[in-house]
């Protein structure tokens, strides 16, 4: 009873996540409201934020720097980028271009490759693999950061891009072991949900998944912890 218990607590907030995104989805594509959406984005932002500050305390309280660090720090990139949003919706702004904050939420990814190169044993194993991804990685961030400069949407949607594939195919590697399952399923989910917002039709109802994958990555992230403790 207290196994069932703890599964039922476990998985409260993401099935509250999925519901949500169910419900806000089938809201917005009926009724196409602009009030609803500037709604999602403000507690996106909120959630963001919460999702970090829990994940970093975690890793400063337990003085764990080593698994799920990265993620943490890839959740607070993505909080400021989601933050940068928040702010704009609450003065109903509409930003011009290319903006720090799609910046800042494309270069999570940069800290989730990081944690996840660190996991896949087989990527470690073979220099040239590691040499290349922290090639691709970083010539890709550095794409997002002169596509701010110059405003050029298509060099940011294909340095984000990219990000998100290496970002995929990593994570993709890692469901094959039990014990990263988790976390791999969570990024992958994450980076699916990015890719799939680049088409217009798709945008919302990918991003109505926000809520669900910041529960995920909270859970994910103790998981990889405690199987680090355990494994030690």
């Amino acid at each position: 009873m207290r196994i069932e218990k703890q599964r039922l607590k476990k998985w409260t907030f993401p099935a509250a996540g999925l519901l949500y995104a169910i419900g806000m989805t089938t809201a917005v594509l009926s009724a196409g409201s602009d009030p609803l959406v500037r709604v999602h984005t403000i507690l996106t932002g909120l959630l963001s934020l919460i999702a970090a500050v829990i994940l970093m305390r975690s890793a400063i309280k337990n003085q764990n720097l080593a698994r799920g660090f990265y993620t943490s720090l890839g959740m607070c990139c993505l909080a400021m980028g989601n933050l940068y949003f928040l702010l704009l919706a609450v003065v109903s702004f509409a930003p011009d271009g290319i903006s720090v904050g799609l910046f800042a939420k494309s270069c999570c990814y940069l800290f989730f490759i990081a944690e996840l190169a660190g996991l896949n044993t087989d990527v470690k194993r073979h220099g040239f693999a590691v040499l290349a991804i922290a090639l691709t990685s970083t010539a890709a961030t550095a794409a997002c950061a002169v596509a701010v400069i110059m405003n050029n949407a298509v060099l940011i949607s294909f340095a984000s891009i990219l990000l998100n594939v290496l970002c995929l195919v990593l994570a993709v590697n890692l469901l094959v072991k039990k014990r990263h399952r988790l976390y791999a399923l969570t990024i992958t989910m994450m980076t699916v949900k990015s890719l799939l917002s680049v088409f217009t039709v798709l945008s919302f109802a990918a991003d109505s998944l926000s809520p669900l994958l910041y529960a995920l990555m909270i859970q994910s992230v103790s998981s990889l912890r405690e199987g680090g403790q355990n494994a030690a």
